[in-house]
């Protein structure tokens, strides 16, 4: 009986060896899905979702609801006689709440999200599929590299078309603005493609 088993095993091995569709997806689970051994791996990138998530959430509110205008104001006034403490948190506190950085911080963590979101979706995919194709290359640093992009040509767009857009932003140019680049910044940074194609449009249209 065990002798039967062992040839039923090296039969099975053999055939999957001969099925280069077979090959790819195993290569594919041994990649991306979680090993027993990688629990606390798994658990690292479960948190750095939620911390995303969190952060994400924590910024868009500072600059919904705080006014950045006193603590821009106290900058520009040189804040004499303050504590180093108090000038600290005063700039922290620009930076935070001011649109132009509170928009850029929101664009690179919905960048980062993306690419978690595809690196879930990969996992998910490796495990659960029969077989398995080869999908371009998404790093994480590659993500927040190209929610940048978005930041820095988002706001080009809008200097070039709004006076002053960000003098004093309403709510509700403020939910625009950073619903915006937060949607584009999540796909780009989800699909590593979409951003390929933009560059290649934009080169074109330079040459």
């Amino acid at each position: 009986m065990a002798t039967d088993q062992t040839g039923s095993t090296l039969l099975s091995d053999v055939a999957t060896l001969e099925d280069p569709e077979a090959v790819r997806a195993a290569a594919a689970r041994s990649r991306l899905a979680p090993k027993d051994g990688n629990a606390a791996t798994h658990n690292a990138l479960l948190l750095l979702v939620a911390l995303t998530v969190l952060g994400w959430l924590a910024v868009f509110l500072a600059g919904l609801l705080v006014n950045s205008r006193p603590y821009r104001e106290s900058i520009t006034g040189g804040m004499p006689g303050a504590t180093v403490l108090t000038m600290g948190a005063t700039w922290v506190m620009a930076f935070g709440t001011y649109t132009v950085t509170n928009a850029a911080v929101l664009t690179l963590l919905a960048g980062l999200a993306g690419g978690l979101a595809y690196r879930y979706s990969s996992i998910a995919s490796a495990q659960n599929a029969v077989t398995a194709t080869p999908e371009p290359e998404n790093t994480l640093p590659g993500a927040v590299l190209r929610a940048f992009f978005v930041y820095i040509a988002g706001l080009a767009g809008v200097f070039v078309m709004v006076k002053d857009p960000f003098g004093d932003t309403s709510p509700d140019q403020y939910g625009r603005v950073a619903g915006l680049f937060s949607v584009l910044a999540f796909v780009l940074g989800y699909d590593p493609s979409g951003f390929t194609k933009v560059m290649q449009s934009m080169l074109t249209r330079i040459k």
